[in-house]
């Protein structure tokens, strides 16, 4: 909590000192300029998971706030990357669209679920088919891995409502609509809370990226429009952490970090940059090395928090340059 409003208070301070140094000018939010968001958010994620384990550790503790916040800032620059893509492309963006982002999540996702089965199939008492069947009830094969099935059914989401409403502003609100049934689903379902409590930030995504355009032309037209607007929202999540609501201010980062980057632009370096490009592998094999590499019998936090990261890091650069070749 403590760490959350710091560092939105010291963004809006960025902000404002970048702003007035650059004279208003307003840099680009694209996918390049977002790489390093992506890795950050990633690698927060794992921290996320390390603090979940080690909760005695009082400096890792303060990541237990930052894993919806993380995973909502990655599906908050997918709907904003899916529908800017749309706008621009138009109808031609659908013609090959489930083809080309399924083959980039299934490859990863299915070589590491198998692996990860097949290692499983040795323990005692363990059932693929049990496995496979918890599936209905909530569960996935590779722990924690909710998210790639989530993207999944977004994507699809996103395919059959571009296919029905042409119109980005009918688009909008017809994701929005889907996704009040699938969060309605999970519910009906019984299933854990984390499926569905994050998801809306596409929609957000979706809709800033709807709106993008005239925010961009107030900030022009009105110099001081986007420090208002980030010392609002900073306070709005310094309000929200004092009172412990963590939703509401997962939902409002995302929004800061636009500002920040309208603002100062992103630091780009070769670290961040190559984080981001195997973002969506850290998420997936973060799931197995947190779990398997937590020994708390013969292993100090701190070796567990290094061995998770750097374990987790390799394995999906290689998970990356495998599926590539695939």
């Amino acid at each position: 909590m403590i760490l959350t409003i710091i560092i939105s208070l010291a963004l809006v301070v960025g902000i404002t000192l970048s702003w007035m140094r650059g004279n208003g000018v307003v840099k680009d939010f694209d996918a390049r300029r977002t790489l390093p968001l992506r890795g950050i958010a990633a690698i927060v994620v794992v921290l996320y998971h390390v603090a979940a384990n080690v909760r005695e550790v009082p400096v890792l503790n303060q990541f237990l706030w930052f894993g919806d916040i993380a995973v909502c800032l990655f599906f908050f620059l997918s709907g904003y990357g899916l529908l800017v893509s749309y706008n621009k492309k138009g109808d031609n963006y659908l013609h090959g669209f489930l083809k080309h982002r399924f083959a980039k999540l299934l490859p990863p996702f299915l070589i590491a679920a198998i692996g990860y089965e097949i290692y499983q199939s040795f323990q005692p008492e363990h059932s693929t088919l049990g496995s496979i069947m918890a599936i209905a009830h909530g569960g996935t094969i590779l722990p924690d891995s909710w998210f790639v099935l989530t993207i999944m059914v977004y994507y699809l989401l996103f395919f059959a409502c571009a296919r029905l409403f042409r119109k980005p502003h009918a688009l909008v609100v017809a994701l929005w609509f889907a996704s009040v049934a699938y969060v309605a689903l999970c519910y009906g379902l019984g299933w854990d809370q984390y499926w569905y409590k994050t998801v809306c930030a596409i929609n957000v995504g979706f809709t800033y990226a709807l709106f993008e355009d005239r925010v961009k032309a107030v900030i022009a037209t009105h110099r001081n429009a986007l420090l208002w607007a980030s010392a609002a929202i900073a306070l709005a999540i310094v309000a929200f952490s004092l009172t412990s609501v963590v939703l509401p201010v997962s939902f409002l980062i995302p929004l800061l970090v636009v500002a920040v980057v309208y603002a100062m632009g992103m630091c780009r370096s070769r670290t961040l940059d190559f984080l981001g490009t195997i973002s969506y592998e850290i998420y997936i094999m973060q799931c197995i090395w947190r779990h398997k590499l937590y020994i708390t019998a013969s292993i100090h936090w701190s070796v567990y928090l290094i061995l998770t990261l750097a374990v987790t890091i390799l394995t999906a650069w290689l998970l990356h340059r495998l599926c590539k070749k695939i």
